[in-house]
């Protein structure tokens, strides 16, 4: 029953969900990552978000779901190495369009 609730929490969540106020503010980098089979949803917040952080970037990660960092943790590491120390990101990855 508990873990029921917290699931019907997290949707309404997710149903709820707007951007702060603020995000054109962002000085830093930000990259925004998902897998290429998520939710449809989950894809539409990452280009509003690229959209509203200036300099942000958004990628899918090819054939990979929800828990792509587990399902393919070398591309994950990679992908985290190249962003913090400003190389190329891995060229499987998609562009977020």
């Amino acid at each position: 029953e508990q873990a029921r609730g917290f699931l019907v929490r997290l949707y309404q969540e997710g149903l709820t969900f707007r951007l702060p106020p603020g995000l054109d503010r962002v000085k830093v980098p930000v990259l925004l990552l998902a897998g290429q089979k998520e939710l449809g949803s989950m894809h539409q917040s990452i280009r509003d978000e690229v959209a509203a952080i200036p300099g942000a970037e958004g990628y899918l990660a090819p054939g990979l779901g929800h828990t792509w960092n587990l399902q393919a943790p070398e591309l994950f590491t990679r992908t985290v190495r190249a962003w913090i120390e400003d190389k190329p990101l891995p060229a499987e990855l998609l562009p977020l369009r």
